[in-house]
This record gives structure tokens, sequence and C-alpha cells, in this order.
């Protein structure tokens, strides 16, 4: 193996071929993979979170191998022009919880970075929204707090929704078979 690869600049998963041929002619080979250096990445998506004092984030790090890891993960939180930041802090990957109470409703641009590694940051949208709140966290015609609905005991459905503007919202209940409801709600 080339020097350069074991000299700890490089990191990755190589695949090592070793081919042998005895003096009959016949051939063997054998293949392995190995993962060389300690590099880890991050993972971060999109997400709509209730403000609360123990937010989870959907944060992960994984290692050279694609397994996931512990590590000490830093995060800011800025409106979603990126001009005003209205959270720091810093959390572990394993348990990625913050306090977001005293951030506003709102969409926001959430940076997270490994503590110890600033080169390695990833950026996603944080819709941040308190069930009490009259009106969506942003301005949209429709907004649903969940994409998760059940039907209660009694067999109706309840769909909160939210709008930042007068509305008419056109719904479709539908199982696998057939449409089971249909109607419009004007919004104020």
């Amino acid at each position: 193996m080339p020097q350069t690869i074991l000299d700890g600049k490089k990191y990755g998963r190589f695949s090592i071929t070793v081919e042998a041929t005895s003096p009959a002619g016949e051939t063997q080979s054998m293949s392995e993979t190995v993962c060389i250096g300690s590099k880890l990445g991050l993972s971060l998506s999109d997400a709509s979170v209730k403000a609360s004092t123990t937010t989870k984030l959907d944060v992960s790090v994984l290692n050279i191998e694609e397994r996931t890891v512990d590590a000490r993960c830093a995060y800011t939180l800025t409106d979603a022009d990126e001009k005003n930041e209205v959270a720091r802090g810093e959390f572990s990957s394993l348990s990625p919880v913050v306090d977001l109470s005293a951030v506003a409703s709102g969409k926001y641009t959430l940076k997270v970075w490994l503590a110890d590694d600033t080169t390695t940051v990833r950026t996603s949208t944080l819709v941040v929204y308190r069930s009490a709140d009259d009106i969506p966290p942003y301005e949209t015609p429709v907004w649903v707090e969940t994409s998760e609905l059940q039907v209660a005991p009694d067999g109706t459905l309840t769909v909160e929704y939210k709008s930042s503007s007068a509305s008419c919202v056109f719904f479709v209940l539908e199982d696998d078979v057939k449409t089971l409801a249909s109607g419009n709600h004007l919004s104020d």
C-alpha cells in the first residue's frame, strides 16, 4: 500500500485485493475492505419542532464505517435571512436536545458543526412552532402542525390547521380504495 494513504492525511474506505498464483498455475484471490482515518460525517435534516426546553433535533454523526458515534456538536439558529442569531449552544450527537423555549415561532436557519471541527458544517431549515399560536409560524396559506393524524375511537378525525390569511381549504380524505370524505372550509 502506498505510504501516502497511511500518512494520516487521507481517509476513507479502501478495498484491498490480493491475488496469488501457485507454481502449478492455480490462482486464488482475496478482497478486504478497510477503513482508514477518523473523519466524522454529520447528517442534518430540515424539520418542524415544537418550542420547548427539550427540543430534539434530527442530527446524527457517523464515523468512517458509517456507524453512529457520539460527538460534541455546536449550533447556531438564525432568522431565515441569517441576519440575527437567536440561539447558540452545544449538544451531544447521541442526545441532540436543545432549549428553544425562548425562541419565537418562525422559520429559521440551523447550522450545526462538530465542536472540534468547524470545517464540517451542515445547514437546514428549522421551523419552530407552538400549538397555542393562532397563526402559522411563517407566511403560508395553510399550515398543519403534524403529518401524522389518528382517527379517534368514535371514528372522527380532527385536522388542526392555521392560515396566515383568509383562505378556502379544500380537503379530501381517502383510504387505499375510495374517497371517504371531501369538502371545503373557509378560514378567517
